[in-house]
């Protein structure tokens, strides 16, 4: 019967290590995907053409060369991580159908927690300052946590007290603690510039009537777009050292192992502690990639080392409200902290260095299904502009410092 345009099959797991680019991982994991998959179809060698003379004019059969090895993208919804309990996890990537995508991103694995989940305290808070008091010191500082508020769920990372009783966030939170309520640790990934070998990935791609399988698959970069409401996406992209077509394994469906899809249904942006209406948001991340080219392997590349270059960029991007007042978490012109004119620099002369921000971002409302991104010293860049029916701030915020950024997922 006639193939449709269908992909039957994504699967994927990392290479044994970070020098690793050929063989059959031992365990392949499902993705869901959300587009046609088109660059994992069937690729050709790539035609090398022959430029002879003969006395007719015609031309030549060209020649067979080096196989096609262009990226890959890989699109899928963005989930959180299944049956978070808020207790030990040993292995974050198993949980979350894109774990190792987002580990050979960053160049490691989310770390592991251990024993039991802390709690709430019954009193001890100061939301204003970050603080939360926990029953239970199995925490760390660099640890990102989400809670129960009578605001709803709130997710910081811990900058001072883990491991005691009082914990302080990197940035203010909502409303007031929920006693008792079980204090999650969420699986975080963070933007080393020092690690620039990152283990690569494997994909199995299969159709109806064929399969091919691509090896040695170097981080480039990603994508997570963040509606104003609705479900969060995921966009890899990743490039192959070699493929092979092998024989079809026609696995049996099975659905990745993760939490629900991450819905935007109010979402939580902080500049500076401070909270801002944002919308037409964006998390992008590029590895800075390149291709480690060779004449000594086959189709001229052997994998790719990360950080080269400007180094690796993770990037907030979004828009902001401007009013003449705070009430609603706009940005007002020449008051407030920040106000427009900080963030626009025309407050200062020419020549002076740009006030780095901080800038934490969550999205989504409840364990399995919640995402936290923190710059903790970002390059902050604006410009006013018209969007729709307002005037908005515009703006890119780009993690600096040696903790660039990190991307938290529960």
């Amino acid at each position: 019967m006639t193939d449709i345009s269908r992909l039957q099959t994504l699967r994927y797991a990392l290479h044994t290590n970070a020098t690793t680019f050929t063989g059959t991982p031992g365990v392949l994991s499902p993705l869901q995907i959300t587009d046609e998959a088109s660059s994992f179809l069937p690729r050709q060698r790539t035609p090398i053409d022959r430029s002879l003379r003969s006395l007719s004019g015609r031309r030549f059969p060209h020649l067979r060369g080096a196989q096609d090895v262009g990226d890959l993208t890989v699109a899928c919804e963005f989930k959180g991580v299944n049956s978070n309990t808020g207790g030990a996890v040993s292995d974050w990537e198993a949980k979350t159908e894109q774990g190792y995508l987002l580990a050979s991103l960053f160049g490691a694995l989310a770390p592991a927690t251990t024993s039991t989940a802390p709690t709430i305290a019954a009193a001890g808070h100061t939301p204003a300052s970050g603080v939360v008091a926990v029953v239970g010191t199995n925490t760390a500082n660099g640890q990102v946590v989400a809670f129960a508020t009578s605001a709803g769920l709130q997710i910081g990372r811990i900058e001072s007290g883990g491991g005691t009783t009082s914990l302080t966030l990197q940035h203010p939170y909502a409303g007031t603690p929920t006693t008792s309520a079980t204090v999650f640790r969420l699986g975080v990934y963070s933007v080393s510039d020092s690690t620039t070998s990152h283990v690569h990935a494997f994909f199995a791609a299969e159709g109806e009537d064929w399969r091919r399988d691509y090896f040695g698959c170097a981080p480039m970069s990603m994508n997570i777009g963040i509606p104003n409401t609705g479900a969060l996406t995921m966009s890899s992209v990743f490039s192959p050292s070699t493929w092979s077509d092998v024989a079809e394994s026609n696995p049996a469906y099975a659905d990745p192992t993760a939490g629900n899809p991450i819905v935007n249904d109010g979402a939580y942006f902080r500049l500076d502690g401070v909270e801002y209406l944002l919308r037409n948001a964006s998390i992008t991340y590029n590895c800075a990639t390149a291709i480690r080219e060779t004449a000594s392997k086959t189709n001229g590349r052997l994998g790719g080392v990360c950080g080269t270059g400007d180094g690796k960029n993770f990037m907030i991007e979004g828009e902001l409200y401007i009013s003449d007042s705070a009430t609603l978490g706009e940005i007002q012109d020449n008051a407030g902290t920040p106000s427009l004119v900080n963030l626009l620099g025309s407050d200062v002369a020419a020549g002076q260095i740009s006030t780095a921000r901080e800038v934490a971002l969550q999205v989504g409302t409840e364990i399995g299904g919640g995402l936290y991104a923190l710059l903790p010293t970002a390059d902050f860049r604006a410009t006013v502009q018209t969007s729709g029916a307002f005037p908005v701030v515009r703006f890119q915020a780009m993690g600096t410092g040696p903790s660039p950024a990190i991307l938290a997922v529960g």
